[in-house]
């Protein structure tokens, strides 16, 4: 084989196996990646300080399809990036610049320390119109809420 001077060749170990392929007499198969994984869920805390009482039911809507209330304007979401950038966006477009929000991502460690000390407990008569006050459920943070409801 005829080289020109200063022309750079591969290793002949990263050839081996095209040129394998090519002497048995068949064209080397496209080389297909490994099948990509989801992206890790993680535990995020959700949250808000919102101003004006229409915004707010419209943030905690919103929010109810992303996770789990904990308290009056606080939830627990597990979430990729990807669901917590579509999440941020959402919620840009309800809140205004005098609102406050705040998205806190929980490591594996750090969610498996979280306590929650409320027992579950039904809402009050005076209450049971409001729906989710006094909702304080104990969860497991280590493990994910359960994606479908047994009606």
């Amino acid at each position: 084989m005829d080289r020109q001077p200063g022309t750079l060749r591969p290793p002949a170990d990263s050839l081996s196996p095209l040129l394998a392929c090519r002497t048995r007499g068949s064209s080397p198969s496209p080389i297909t990646p490994p099948p990509s994984l989801p992206p890790p869920l993680a535990w995020h805390l959700v949250a808000y300080d919102v101003r004006d009482p229409k915004r707010l039911r419209r943030c905690a809507k919103l929010l109810e399809g992303y996770g789990e209330r904990v308290q009056y304007s606080l939830f627990r979401c597990r979430l990729d990036t990807a669901g917590r950038r579509k999440l941020r966006w959402e919620l840009a477009d309800v809140l205004e610049p005098e609102d406050d929000l705040l998205i806190v991502p929980l490591c594996g460690t750090c969610a498996a320390k979280v306590s929650d000390t409320q027992e579950k407990r039904t809402p009050p008569a005076e209450d049971a119109a409001d729906g989710d006050r006094n909702r304080g459920e104990g969860g497991d943070w280590s493990a994910p809420p359960p994606t479908f409801e047994v009606l």
